[in-house]
């Protein structure tokens, strides 16, 4: 079926009643299919965060009774939006009734009633649906239930002198937009000439009536006539007899003049079956009974208001400072079948109009016929086995009767079999648990065999810090005769047993945190008084319920151990003082040769080579001047060599401009020497070194790119200078083959110089990485601090 432009899915309700009772059908087996997943993930929803306004208990108050249509529509706005926060239990419901028991004698029993029947259960917000329930909670809220909040919704264009003062009162007033309606029905009948007006004297009547004498006594000068004072018969036969150029606005009519008491459906169907013009309404309850529509107030939407501020409300917001919402918009919801009874055409409805109950396709408009021609075939099979059943349910009974005398003697059978298996099981279990008993005596005594003469000391101890047992091995590393010996004389483990308690105490923590704790060195004093260090590797061990039993573990007397390492580790000390010794006595030789080479062999050299220049002046034209020419070039290639010799060992570039430029010079000198690529970058302000250091980093420089040369292939090579705050930092980088910089480097058992410079930058605090992939080239990057470290000072 078809429902056009159904903009309110959440009110199947104002549907057309057959096509509202199908989809009630369709959404209560859609629930019982989709009931477990859908309250799990309503549950997961109402305690996916915390809400301050769970827990909190609410009293739904209504004034009319259940069943009664408006009130079902203000529920299931309240409900659908206070339910999946406080919870189903969480949400009272009461229903004053008073359409049908409307006597005052019936509510003055409702106070005491209330009173006694929750002065058990706190309630901590109430909401008051329609007149007759705010009335009586602004007359006995404070006698009821004092100093709670109270959030209404449906009071009929509520008025502030209605509260007589009250505090803690808020909430929505039902201000249906009876002009609106009345406006749109004389748009789509524009030669209406009178509106005939049908209303009751209850209270919502009355002030119906009064909302209407505010309008005046005419819409756009069309005259408004009240039906008021008929019974039920005098007004049907009113409407029969109507003009054909009006109209009826129906308002409620729940009660006529002679005291009779109609339902809202009933009352709704009479009066448009009887007109014998369209009628108009302002609440969207009475659309589907026959009314063509209009402008229409919903008791869903006036619920869910409500529902909302009272959220507000349980969450902390004072109800004085929620000012009461006035102007709920209504709908423009409008009936097809009452549109198509007067004729009136879907494209002069006001934009955006939801109409309801267009046609049905022929299977939904012929259902009922289906369903019954499927159930009159259902019946005629049941029928038919009913008599077959009949006839044969004596042969049935005397086979059931043979089965179950057949069945009980199996039965007896079985439970014989039964019995037998169980003994026979019964005795296999207690040969299993002979055997048992017996595997565990012998892995007992394997295990107590292992703690006794393990090479290893064993022990298990209480987190409060005693022994509980210890093996002979960890009496005997301890100094003690025996392991009962041992766990008497030491009461405390912390104090008695470890020199440093502390380290007792991190070494517990961590078997706390982490439960298991391995290699743990620590100093503990033996029986008459010597030091050891000792290994421990350990774990908690825990009971049933997670609580810390004892620890466990297993001791190693590593003192020779840690004796060898001190010893190694000098010697270390010592090695790297020796590197640093060679490095500067190769600085000082290395000056001091290339001094002598410049003062005395080269003076000697240059001296001999101005000497050989005069003598080549006055040989020339005699035959010695080919000789005396040679020898000169000679001797200047010597001078050359020299000097040359000179920079390599000592450059005096290094000592009088610094860094900077002897690292360009010794690429540039590189790139001469051996064709390869050389680039030199630098960053930063330049910072003094010291002449040790800098030397340092130069003949590093220096063996690397004797390295680049040997072993790398290049083509190009660089050298990137960075001063930074705290040290200088020096990459050597080539384009070459590369290698696994995690393998050996080629020939490294001869780099001993690159060792060298590798300890001493170790040294220093200074280091030393090597960056390099096969056919990606290599980088190596030199940092040294600009200072000494405690270390290189104490040396």
């Amino acid at each position: 079926m078809s429902f056009g432009r159904l903009e309110l899915p959440e009110r199947p309700a104002s549907l057309h009643p057959g096509v509202g009772m199908r989809f009630r059908a369709l959404l209560a087996a859609l629930a019982l299919l989709l009931g477990p997943a859908a309250g799990a993930v309503a549950a997961g929803a109402a305690t996916s965060g915390a809400d301050a306004a769970s827990g909190h208990r609410v009293l739904v108050l209504h004034s009319y009774y259940k069943g009664y249509k408006w009130a079902d529509d203000e529920h299931r706005g309240i409900t659908s939006v206070l339910e999946p926060v406080l919870g189903v239990e969480n949400v009272f419901v009461e229903y004053m009734d008073t359409k049908r028991f409307y006597e005052p004698r019936h509510v003055a029993q409702l106070p005491e009633v209330y009173r006694r029947k929750y002065a058990d259960h706190r309630i901590d917000l109430v909401v008051g649906v329609d007149d007759r329930a705010v009335d009586f909670l602004v007359e006995h809220r404070d006698e009821v239930f004092p100093g709670t909040p109270v959030v209404f919704c449906g009071v009929n264009y509520f008025r502030e002198e209605k509260l007589k003062g009250r505090r803690l009162f808020t909430g929505v007033s039902e201000d249906a937009d009876l002009g609106a309606s009345l406006e749109t029905a004389l748009d789509l009948h524009p030669g209406t000439r009178r509106i005939y007006v049908v209303n009751d004297d209850t209270e919502t009547g009355l002030a119906v009536r009064a909302r209407l004498a505010e309008l005046g006594p005419a819409v756009r000068g069309v005259p408004m006539e009240p039906l008021d004072g008929l019974s039920m018969e005098r007004l049907l036969a009113r409407l029969r007899t109507l003009p054909p150029d009006s109209l009826v606005f129906f308002a409620f009519f729940f009660r006529d003049a002679d005291g009779r008491v109609f339902g809202y459906d009933e009352s709704a169907r009479l009066v448009t079956g009887a007109s014998s013009v369209p009628v108009y309404g302002a609440w969207d309850f009475n659309l589907g009974l026959g009314i063509v529509g209009g402008r229409l107030t919903s008791g869903f939407d006036q619920g869910e208001a409500a529902a909302r501020i009272a959220l507000r409300i349980l969450r902390g917001e004072a109800p004085e400072s929620i000012p009461v919402l006035r102007g709920l918009p209504g709908r423009d919801l409008f009936d097809h079948l009452a549109l198509a009874r007067w004729g009136i055409p879907a494209s002069r409805l006001p934009k955006g109009s939801t109409v309801l109950n267009l046609p049905e396709s022929a299977f939904a408009r012929y259902r009922k016929v289906f369903l019954a021609g499927a159930g009159a075939l259902v019946l005629l099979g049941v029928l038919n086995a009913v008599l077959a059943l009949n006839i044969s349910r004596r042969k049935l009974a005397e086979e059931a009767l043979r089965r179950h005398q057949e069945a009980l003697e199996e039965t007896i059978r079985q439970r014989s079999e039964e019995l037998s298996r169980a003994n026979e099981e019964l005795r296999r279990d207690i040969l299993e648990r002979e055997r048992t008993e017996r595997a565990l005596r012998v892995a007992e005594s394997n295990l107590r065999s292992i703690f006794e003469n393990a090479a290893e000391g064993i022990y298990q101890s209480t987190p409060s810090g005693r022994f509980l047992t210890v093996n002979s091995a960890l009496a005997a590393m301890a100094g003690y005769a025996s392991p009962a010996e041992m766990t008497e004389s030491i009461s405390d483990i912390r104090r008695d047993f470890y020199v440093d308690p502390s380290s007792r105490e991190r070494f517990e923590e961590a078997l706390v945190e982490e439960e298991e704790v391995r290699g743990f060195e620590s100093l503990v004093r033996r029986k008459d008084g010597a030091l050891i260090w000792v290994l421990e590797n350990a774990r908690a061990v825990r009971d049933e319920k997670g609580r810390l039993d004892h620890y466990e573990g297993i001791v190693q007397d590593i003192t020779e151990r840690r004796q060898m390492a001190e010893k190694l580790d000098r010697s270390r000390r010592k090695l790297r003082g020796l590197a640093s010794e060679i490095t500067r006595v190769e600085e000082r030789e290395r000056r001091a040769i290339a001094a002598q080479l410049h003062d005395q062999l080269g003076a000697t050299l240059s001296m001999g080579k101005v000497r050989l220049g005069s003598l080549r002046q006055e040989a020339q034209g005699t035959p010695l001047a080919a000789g005396i020419e040679a020898v000169h070039a000679l001797v200047g290639e010597a001078v050359r060599e020299t000097r040359e010799l000179t920079w390599e060992l000592s450059p005096p570039v290094l000592y009088q401009l610094g860094l900077e430029a002897a690292l360009e010079w010794l690429g540039e000198s590189f790139e001469e020497r051996h064709g390869i690529a050389f680039r030199f970058e630098r960053e930063g302000e330049r910072r003094d070194l010291g002449d040790e250091r800098r030397f340092l980093v130069f003949a590093a420089v220096r063996e690397l790119l004797l390295n680049v040369v040997k072993h790398a292939d290049a083509d190009g090579a660089s050298v990137r200078l960075r001063w930074l705050e705290t040290g200088v930092e020096v990459a050597v980088s080539d384009d070459g083959k590369g290698f696994e910089a995690a393998a050996p480097a080629p020939d490294e058992s001869r780099s001993f110089g690159l060792f060298s410079i590798q300890e001493r930058f170790d040294d220093l605090g200074g280091s030393v990485a090597i960056r390099s992939r096969p056919g990606e080239g290599t980088t190596v990057a030199l940092v040294l601090p600009y200072r000494a470290e405690a270390g290189e000072e104490s040396e």
